[in-house]
């Protein structure tokens, strides 16, 4: 081929590539997007439309937005729901026609359209307006028959698309019971014919102002301000009421004032009877018109008893800062005191390690004591309460605060189940429920740390279990454990840290006077002997289990400074006698 014709052939196929990259593929996307366009209902824009108008039947509602928000203006004035009509506005213009039917005069009337029981026309800012008419369903019930107003076109719309549009007056509408930020209420005044409460927020707290003067209870308001936050109307009853009387609104059964900001401006709701047919409560806001039904558990919320939004928070204090803690009754006098950052010691009646973990928990305990009954606001008379001279007293010393904080627990109430009470630099009298007082009650046996080992795990790297006949012996390398006698076999992590675990927590029942005679105790022939060392091998601890006890219950065990205890036989069953109870 010659050159000429060559050149000839690529210019052939140039342009051939040009006409169809500019006929199928620009023209052709243009084409599908203009396709598009045409299958849609609606050609506004979002941001054009300014408004609606629904018409159902015999009712017409009219939507107007402004700014950011939309509101109905007809056939009421009233706030609308954003969400709700928002989705309207965007679920019509996305919407597209399913199928054209007839291109020109259809009979509107076989197809309900003469007098269509649906219709929505969006308005836009220059004066125009778009409307679709929704006639009947299909017989197929897969849509419904339409047409656009501007357009004689018949075609058909999804099921979707008129659920979509086929909205009420009420569904529209703004439902929410109160439309101000709850987070911004720095003052409740609560009204009802058994209380006038009111409390007030200082810093992050609330404080009861009336009927006294008391720490509220700050979860309980914020629950309560969610719940109203989160309210909504079940029903609007009557729009302009002349008489509030007949819901009993007029005057209120209850009356929630609350107070906005720093400028203290004022909101209140109002609450009534209950509809005994529809089970809900009449409710209104002062400064609007409408009565509406809100559900029942709302003013149910309300607070009857000054005590519902009051604190029962016993003792206030920061469970890290205790250093010294004394419970005193008529049998001793209990000390305990920190030495350390994780030690504990008892100091009184006798002095001994202190179990931490029992320590922690008596502090939890204290921690979230709260008041089962609030008794008297002040009481002159301590001797009827058996607070003059208490049955307990705790103290607790926090660090670089030289007074305690004490609490005083007098004798039991009478047909309460519970005892009274009283921290001693308050004035009111409380009850606390009688398993709190119980929890509260421990012994200085109770608080000693009875292990007879003091080691941690993470320090052990070889330990021996001596028996009669044989002996175990496991070593830590690289993490990981192996049984070195008998035989070199492996073992499972997991199943030798809580053999480890189990011999740490062991503890003695009681401490034995030691004997001359290792024999009395069976320390000569011992049932097992167990012997824990560290990286460096340093000797740990030592336990020597010796014989049963007559009634087969317990047993002796010796520690390596020769104190011998008694402790529970059952301590053997958690011991392995063969290397497969560390495997698998």
């Amino acid at each position: 081929m010659s050159v000429k014709k060559t050149g000839i052939f690529l210019l052939v196929l140039l342009v051939l590539g040009a006409f169809y990259y500019y006929y199928e593929i620009k023209r052709g996307a243009e084409r599908e997007k203009a396709k598009a366009e045409a299958e849609k209902i609606f050609h506004l824009q979002k941001e054009e439309v300014t408004g609606f108008i629904l018409t159902r039947g015999e009712e017409s509602i009219r939507v107007v937005r402004q700014d950011k928000t939309w509101r109905i203006a007809e056939p009421v004035q009233a706030e609308g729901d954003y969400q709700a009509n928002d989705q309207l506005l965007s679920t019509v213009l996305g919407a597209t026609r399913e199928r054209m039917l007839e291109e020109k005069n259809p009979d509107l009337e076989a197809f309900g359209l003469k007098n269509p029981s649906l219709s929505l026309t969006l308005l836009a800012d220059n004066q125009t307006s778009e409307t679709l008419l929704v006639g009947m369903q299909n017989p197929t019930r897969t849509g419904y028959y339409a047409m656009r107003k501007e357009e004689p076109g018949l075609f058909l719309i999804s099921n979707f698309l008129k659920e979509g549009i086929d909205k009420s007056l009420f569904d529209l509408r703004d439902k929410t019971v109160i439309s101000w930020a709850t987070d911004r209420v720095t003052r409740i005044e609560i009204a009802t014919p058994s209380l006038h409460l009111t409390v007030e927020q200082q810093g992050e707290d609330w404080q009861i102002i009336s009927p006294l003067t008391a720490k509220a209870d700050g979860r309980k308001i914020r629950a309560f301000l969610d719940l109203l936050r989160s309210a909504k109307v079940k029903a609007f009853v009557e729009e302009e009421p002349a008489d509030l009387t007949p819901y009993a609104l007029q005057p209120a059964e209850k009356r929630v004032t609350l107070f906005l900001g720093e400028d203290k401006a004022q909101k209140t709701l109002l609450f009534g009877k209950k509809d005994q047919e529809k089970g809900w409560v009449y409710a209104k806001r002062e400064e609007k018109s409408p009565v509406f039904f809100v559900e029942p558990r709302l003013p149910e919320s309300i607070p009857e008893r000054v005590d519902d939004w009051r604190d029962r928070t016993v003792l206030v204090f920061d469970k890290e800062k205790i250093t010294k803690l004394e419970l005193a009754s008529d049998q001793e006098t209990v000390v305990v005191e920190k030495k350390g950052e994780e030690r504990w010691e008892l100091t009184q009646p006798f002095v001994a390690r202190a179990d931490k973990d029992k320590i922690n928990n008596l502090l939890w305990d204290l921690y979230g004591l709260k008041v089962k009954e609030f008794i008297t606001e002040a009481a002159p008379d301590l001797a009827a309460y058996g607070l003059d001279t208490p049955v307990r007293r705790i103290r607790l010393w926090a660090k670089d605060q030289e007074k305690p904080l004490t609490l005083l627990i007098g004798k039991k109430a009478e047909g309460k189940e519970g005892s009274y009470a009283r921290v001693e630099t308050q004035g009111n009298v409380i009850l606390l429920r009688e398993k709190d007082v119980t929890a509260l009650s421990k012994s200085a046996a109770d608080l000693q740390d009875k292990r007879i080992l003091s080691f941690e795990t993470d320090q052990v790297a070889r330990f021996r279990l001596t028996y009669p006949e044989k002996t175990l012996v496991l070593e830590k390398e690289k993490g990981k454990w192996r049984v070195v006698e008998p035989e070199a076999a492996s073992s499972t992590y997991w199943k030798v840290s809580s053999l480890l675990y189990k011999i740490r927590n062991l503890s003695f029942v009681e401490k034995v006077a030691p004997s001359s005679s290792a024999a009395d105790y069976g320390f000569d022939t011992p049932a097992v002997k167990i012997t824990l060392w560290d990286k460096e091998g340093k000797e740990l601890a030592t336990l020597t289990v010796g014989k049963s006890l007559e009634n087969q219950e317990y047993r002796y065990a010796r520690d390596a400074a020769g104190q011998v205890y008694t402790i529970k036989a059952d301590f053997l069953k958690a011991l392995p006698t063969e290397v497969s109870a560390l495997q698998g």
